[in-house]
Parts: structure tokens; C-alpha cells; sequence
């Protein structure tokens, strides 16, 4: 089945019922070239047969890419033993006076 934009944009709700119904696509044009296709979902068993063999699994993927430890943050335990000790800023030397002046 063929339909102009403008129709399809008057009866969209409805076509896509009869698409699920009949199961049957429905081209939709624009000044006579088709721009869109309304097809029905294909079963899940079709998805799933056409993407057999599209994926490969290199290396583990299985175990953590992180040690316990770098979830301590998360879990709380940092709290256990102690906050990490924070980073040592360097004093500045606050000359008296406006900037600039030495």
C-alpha cells in the first residue's frame, strides 16, 4: 500500500493498527518518492536469529576491571579507617599593600 505524507499525517494511528493487524508495509510519499515505510516489528525470535554471530567476546568478561579498594569511596570503608590524608597546599606570601607592589 502507497499513501501521500499529508494522508498518512490524517491517519497515522489507524495505519499503524492495520499495519500490526495485517502485518502488511505501507510506503509513504512525498511529491510522488518515497520518504518512509511503515513496516510491522519484526518477532523477537527474527531479531535475535539476525544478530547471531555479531558479537565476539575478546578476553575476560567477567571479572572487575577494579580492585576493592578503589570502591571504598562507595561502600563507606574509608570511613572505617580513616580518611585519606588531604593533599599538602603551599602557602602563598601575602605581601602587605596592593598587587602588583613589591
Amino acid at each position: 500500500m502507497t499513501i501521500t505524507a499529508s494522508e498518512f499525517k490524517a491517519k497515522c494511528l489507524r495505519l499503524m493498527d492495520q499495519v500490526k493487524k495485517t502485518g502488511e508495509s505501507i510506503s509513504i510519499t512525498k511529491r510522488g518518492v518515497e520518504v518512509a515505510r511503515l513496516n510491522p516489528p519484526e518477532s523477537r525470535e527474527s531479531l535475535l536469529r539476525s544478530l547471531r554471530g555479531s558479537v565476539q567476546i575478546h578476553g575476560d568478561i567477567v571479572s572487575s576491571l577494579f580492585r576493592d579498594e578503589d570502591f571504598d569511596a562507595v561502600t563507606g570503608r574509608e570511613l572505617e579507617h580513616g580518611s585519606p590524608p588531604k593533599p599538602k597546599t603551599r602557602s602563598r606570601n601575602r605581601s602587605k599593600g596592593r598587587r602588583g607592589s613589591h
